[in-house]
Formats: structure tokens, sequence, C-alpha cells
């Protein structure tokens, strides 16, 4: 019913209008699916079982991608195929989760309402919930920020950003995995840490050191592997995204910037990943806002003359430089008992 309000908000008219109310609408049929698929990969990543999860978003994905290449170009359905191809891929993985779940479950995994949770019961929950959802939250409306920017800068713009957010988006979800295997790793050695005879932090921290550190270097180095990837693309392969030289021109113009922050946002991944497997977030929701409020400034009041498009990904980079200078800050203030700290090498 508010998709029309929703995409002119964001400055989808004219010919953009239809196509995308229509992907809109049929992409948020999934939303029950996406949440319980949610639900089902951190039970599995709570059980320290990330195979489960990578098989069953593997298998989601390629028939994601099989149905995006059937329906929109084999039958001809565009915008509405691709949507449609997304859902049918999406109920299926959670199909199949529910299955391996069962399988795996020696009493059967079965759906049985019992009543609205006690708040006493959600209370832990809704700790470690606010600051994930506001971490979400944060930065969606940073990316709704900058398409909202791009599209009211002309056809040209929109679409060259769509090129260089697309290649962003699926360059970033490969550092994910650590921050993944942060908050669970890092939350076990920690638990082992403390029940085997201090429940001193800062003995806890020291505990975790070692495979923080680690995880963080890791980061570093995907970040640069990936950073030189999206200049390649950007730069040498654009032709595989558009046809268009005006496009082409404004995709590579912002490549240097995007693909620094990429570099930034692997990191950034890894740093949210141990601060929140260590039990020390309290300062993320913090973090993103501050971060927010600084890609706004930039995104809507600096000059509007020059390139309007690194501006947009000039305030992405800032959005994401801030959230680390935060988590360094943090860091240097809790040295002492904080992983993070142990983890770059600050002494107490």
């Amino acid at each position: 019913v508010s998709g029309p309000w929703l995409l002119s908000l964001l400055g989808a008219d004219g010919a953009m209008a239809e196509p995308a109310l229509a992907y809109l609408r049929i992409r948020a049929l999934a939303s029950p699916a996406v949440m319980a698929l949610c639900v089902c990969q951190g039970a599995s990543l709570g059980m320290q079982d990330s195979l489960t999860p990578l098989r069953i978003f593997a298998f989601a994905g390629v028939a994601n991608l099989l149905g995006d290449w059937m329906l929109t170009l084999g039958l001809g359905m565009g915008a509405a195929g691709a949507a449609w191809a997304t859902l049918a891929a999406q109920i299926t993985g959670l199909a199949i989760f529910f299955a391996t779940l069962r399988r795996k479950n020696a009493k059967g995994l079965r759906l049985v309402w019992r009543g609205f949770p006690r708040f006493s019961v959600l209370k832990p929950f809704m700790v470690v919930a606010t600051t994930l959802i506001s971490r979400t939250l944060f930065t969606m409306v940073a990316f709704t920020m900058t398409s909202y920017a791009a599209t009211s800068m002309g056809l040209q713009i929109t679409a060259a950003h769509q090129v260089v957010l697309q290649v962003f988006w699926f360059l970033t979800f490969f550092p994910e995995p650590l921050s993944v295997a942060a908050q669970s790793l890092i939350a076990r050695d920690m638990g082992a840490a403390s029940t085997a005879s201090s429940s001193d932090a800062a003995y806890a921290a020291n505990h975790a050191k070692p495979l923080a550190r680690l995880l963080l270097k890791l980061g570093v180095v995907f970040g640069i592997l990936l950073s030189v990837a999206t200049g390649v693309i950007l730069t040498q392969l654009p032709f595989l995204f558009t046809t268009d030289a005006a496009v082409t021109s404004l995709v590579a113009s912002a490549a240097p910037i995007a693909s620094t922050t990429v570099l930034v946002v692997a990191v950034v991944m890894v740093c949210d990943g141990i601060s929140i497997g260590s039990n020390d977030f309290k300062h993320l929701p913090r973090t993103n806002l501050v971060a927010t409020i600084v890609a706004a400034a930039i995104l809507f009041g600096t000059s509007t003359t020059g390139c309007g498009l690194c501006r947009v990904w000039m305030s992405m980079f800032a959005f994401f430089v801030v959230r680390f200078a935060q988590h360094l800050l943090h860091a240097v203030s809790h040295r002492r008992d904080s992983v993070l700290a142990k983890a770059m090498g600050m002494a107490a």
C-alpha cells in the first residue's frame, strides 16, 4: 500500500517507478521467509555449525541466479521476474533449513505456539538485538541516503551508482564470515576463560586475544584483496554492466573511493564482530549514529558542484571511517579489558 509513497520518497519516478513498485511488492512477500532464515542461521551458528548455513545459502544463491536468468532474460519479465526468482529461492532455502534442523535434532523441530514470551525471557535477547538492529538500521539509512542523492542527480548518475553499489555489495559479503566467526568463536573463548577459574575481564580478554588478532589480520588482508578487485572491476570491466560510455566514465571516476571504502568495510566488520563476541558492544549504537550524521553532512551539506557520484561515495567512505575511528577510541579508553584493544596490541 505504501509502496508508491516510499519509492517517491527515494526519488524513483518516471520510467523507474512502475518496475520498482512491482519489484518492491513482490519482494515484500518474502519478509517472513527472510526473518525465519535469519533465525535458522543464528541457531546454527550458535551451535558452532557454520557449514549448514553456507550450503543452504549457496544453494539459494545459485537458484536465485538461475531464476533471474530464466525469468528476466528467458521470459522477459524484467524487474518482477528478478523479484519472483529471489522470493522462490528464499522460500526454498527456508524449507531446506527447516528439514535440515529437524533431521539434526533427535526430538524434531516443532513449531508450537506457547504464548507470548515474558519480558524477563526476552531481556537478554533484546540487549543484543538492539545493538544489531541499530547497526543494520543506520547502515541501511546510509545506503538509502546515497541512493536518494544519486537518483536526484539524473539518470546517468543513478545508473552509475547502481553499478558501483552492486559491485560493492557483492564484494563486501566476503568479509562477513569473519565477523560471524568473531561473534561465535570469541564468545566461546571468553566463556571458556570465565569458567576456567577466573572472572577477571582482563584475563578473559587475554584468553581471546590470539583469535581476535588473527581475525583482525585476516580482515585487513581480505580488505586489501577486495579493494584491488573493486578497482579492477570498476575501471577495467564496466562493460559487464553497461555499454553506455557516459555511465562507464562515471563508474571509473568513483572507483578509487569505492575501492578504498571496501577495505575499510572489511576491517570494520571484524571490529564489530569482535566487539559483539566479547560482549563489549554498548558503544556500537552511538558509533553508528555519529557515522550516519557525518555521512549525511557530507552528502547534503557540501557543495553540489563537481563529481556528484564522487560525493555520494565520499559520504559512504566517511560513514565507515567514522565507525572504525570510534572503535579505535573505544579500544584506547578500555585497553585493560577490551579484546579489540588486545588484538590491536594496545598495552593496558
